[in-house]
């Protein structure tokens, strides 16, 4: 089977605007885990020190959206909704992006039930159908007709929902409401720090890999797609608790099993490696705000690299921007951002 994994490299200085609408339209983030090795002291990033909440909202469709347009929480900030513990491929998925897009991915029977024009999946072409509705539109105003037949469809179509919600507010006083029909638990994000002792990595010589200049020689090609393989995998094993792997060099003559690494080869050193983790409904905003501490880390001289490690819902009909995402392989919805 093809790999799915996609790798880019650049410049903060050229490519900060591009990281930024990559990360700003990944919209949905179950986890963001970072990790700095501990070359020397410092304040531990607010987003994982002070971590903020967001609300599990059980709801009637028509009543959550009447509400949250009359609200006009699009124009005050960003706002993020997805359906909770809903499988993308047998339920009935709702999303609703801050640009102001409602999306819902659902089965052959509920579409048909509904009556709202739509397209089929390019996952499940012949068994589930998405329904995408622009909630900022003009014809989606309470007086016309396009808003009173979704708000019908809801109301008599649709059981009540259960909702993962946060909003990010311009004026950080500012806070979202509910209607008294919903039923809401407000939760914290769960924050963790970890510390690991491993074989140092040495991820800092990607760095000199890319400052080369540009060798298109197969040989080159191969070289630089491997070295990058296997920082990926390093970072990936920190990501999965697999400390442990890193902790013993590879030795050929040994009759024991133990893990061989393109960048661990000549390494000699022991390093520490701060591993923060923060779970919950995790906004982009909140990964930008880590990305700004990892880079301003670097930039003081306090590591050679960071990471950062951001695991998207698995059940959600979209993943980046407007791209359909399901289970064709395996569901993964991810990317890491490693900065050297």
């Amino acid at each position: 089977m093809k790999t799915k994994l996609q790798t880019h490299t650049g410049s903060f200085d050229s490519s900060l605007p591009s990281l930024v609408t990559f990360i700003s339209e990944h919209w949905f983030n179950q986890e963001v885990k970072l990790f700095i090795p501990r070359d020397q002291s410092y304040s531990d990033p607010t987003t994982f020190s002070k971590p903020g909440t967001f609300s599990q909202v059980k709801t009637p469709l028509d009543v959550f959206l009447e509400h949250i347009v009359n609200q006009e929480y699009f124009s005050k900030g960003r706002f993020y909704a997805l359906s909770h513990a809903t499988p993308i491929d047998s339920g009935n998925v709702v999303a609703i992006l801050p640009t102001g897009k409602l999306i819902l991915s659902v089965d052959k029977d509920t579409y048909q039930q509904l009556g709202l024009v739509g397209k089929a999946s390019k996952f499940q072409k012949d068994f589930r159908f998405l329904i995408t509705i622009d909630l900022l539109a003009e014809s989606f105003k309470p007086t016309m007709p396009l808003y009173k037949r979704v708000m019908w469809c809801f109301r008599q179509r649709m059981e009540p929902i259960t909702l993962l919600v946060n909003f990010v507010p311009e004026d950080s006083s500012m806070s979202i409401s509910f209607p008294p029909e919903c039923v809401v638990r407000n939760h914290s994000f769960k924050a963790r720090k970890m510390r690991s002792e491993v074989i140092d990595p040495q991820l800092e010589a990607l760095s000199q890999l890319f400052q080369k200049k540009p060798d298109n020689s197969p040989d080159n090609i191969t070289e630089s797609h491997e070295t990058i393989l296997s920082a990926f995998e390093i970072v990936g094993l920190l990501a999965c608790g697999a400390d442990s792997t890193l902790q013993n060099k590879f030795d050929p003559s040994s009759w024991t099993s133990s893990y061989q690494n393109l960048l661990l080869e000549k390494s000699e050193e022991v390093t520490v490696i701060d591993k923060f983790f923060l779970e919950g409904f995790v906004p982009p905003e909140t990964i930008l705000q880590t990305l700004k501490f990892a880079r301003e880390h670097l930039l003081a001289g306090n590591s050679q690299w960071a990471a950062i490690v951001v695991t998207g819902f698995g059940d959600t009909p979209v993943s980046w921007g407007l791209h359909q995402h399901g289970y064709l392989y395996s569901g993964e919805n991810d990317y890491v951002l490693l900065l050297l």
